[in-house]
Order: structure tokens, then C-alpha cells, then sequence
């Protein structure tokens, strides 16, 4: 048995030389907590957004499409992901089944990461505006706690 997992693993060595790949490390947790706390500088910091992974669903949604034999039903889902440390994302997927659709939703929120700037690692530096047609959101920097709409406070936890 110790032979078949050396053979094994000469054989992958082959294909690796002779496939002429560049050699990439795996980070280490502490290599990325040092990272994220200034220590080293090698860990590039989208590798920094897998750490504690945590999603939400927001809302998902059956939507109908006319077609010349009938409508067809499909399904699309709004996830939010975060990992507590300043990163966080989300993503729209679409689905005739509501559970493929969440699953390419929360895809899609690892894929479309974005960084917000703390300050302590636990409240906002600045006011924050966003804007998507005639909604106006405005993140203030506080010193009391998080308070607003509980749909808002929840999605600002996976911050």
C-alpha cells in the first residue's frame, strides 16, 4: 500500500514537470491573519476573503417568461456573503429550481467580492453613500452600535 501511494504520487510529480506549471503555495491561517494585520504583504487580498465564510438569502423570487408554447417558470435568488473581517459580496443566480438558484447565487457572491475600509477592525471610517435609482442608502459611522432597518443590520453583520 506504501508503494501504490509513492507510485501515485511520482506520477503526479510527471504530469506537474511535464506539464511545465508554476508552483503555488497554499496560505496558511496564520499567514493570513499576519497578512490582514500587516505582517507580511505576499498574500495577495482577494486569497484573504475565504476565511470564516458566512451567507445569508435574502429573497428569492418565481418569475415567469411567455413563450409561443406556454409560460415557463424559473426562479431567481439574492444572497449575501461576508466574512466578518471587511469583505463581503453578493450575488443573483437563476434557476428552474430554487435551490440550484440559491446555489449559483452564493457562486456568484464569492465571485463579486468588494472591501470596506474599518476602522478597528469593527466600525466604518467614513460615511458611506450608495444610490440605485431613486433609493438613497446612507451608512453612517457611529459610536453607539449599529441601528437602522433589520434587514440592513443583518447584511452589515457579514461586514
Amino acid at each position: 500500500r506504501l508503494y501504490k501511494k509513492m507510485i501515485d504520487e511520482m506520477v503526479n510529480q510527471e504530469r506537474v514537470d511535464y506539464m511545465e506549471l508554476p508552483h503555488s503555495e497554499v496560505p496558511t491561517l496564520e499567514e493570513m491573519e499576519a497578512a490582514q494585520t500587516g505582517g507580511s504583504a505576499s498574500i495577495p487580498e482577494n486569497q484573504l476573503a475565504h476565511g470564516a465564510w458566512g451567507e445569508m438569502l435574502i429573497r428569492t423570487d418565481r418569475v415567469c417568461k411567455m413563450w409561443r408554447g406556454g409560460r415557463i417558470e424559473s426562479y431567481r435568488a439574492l444572497v449575501i456573503g461576508g466574512n466578518l473581517r471587511g469583505c463581503g459580496g453578493f450575488g443573483v443566480g437563476k434557476s428552474f429550481e430554487p435551490e440550484d438558484a440559491v446555489e449559483i447565487a452564493s457562486r456568484m457572491a464569492r465571485r463579486n467580492i468588494f472591501f470596506v475600509d474599518r476602522y478597528r477592525n469593527h466600525s466604518l471610517t467614513r460615511d458611506l453613500v450608495g444610490r440605485q435609482n431613486s433609493c438613497k442608502v446612507y451608512l453612517r459611522s457611529t459610536d453607539n452600535g449599529l441601528r437602522g432597518n433589520p434587514l440592513a443590520c443583518e447584511i452589515l453583520k457579514l461586514m
